[in-house]
């Protein structure tokens, strides 16, 4: 997993948990301009998703730290 996020963590949140909190959003009839801000309830390192990840599937993730240069030049 080639990524130059280094420590930095994300939050990822379901796409149904998403969508039902649009649709809220969406269904509450306020006409104000809102900005909503969605995301998952813990961020984690890139670090730490390729470990859950390689724990489930007993295949291993390898996290390979590139700069951002290096990153989009093998794009």
């Amino acid at each position: 997993w080639y990524t130059s996020a280094a420590d930095g963590r994300i939050a990822h949140g379901a796409r149904d948990d998403m969508a039902v909190a649009i649709a809220a959003g969406l269904a509450s009839g306020d006409t104000e301009s809102t900005t909503y801000t969605l995301t998952g309830p813990q961020a984690h390192t890139v670090a730490e998703i390729a470990a859950l990840v390689t724990d489930v599937t007993g295949k291993p993730i390898e996290v390979v730290q590139l700069s951002d240069e290096a990153l989009t030049e093998g794009l």
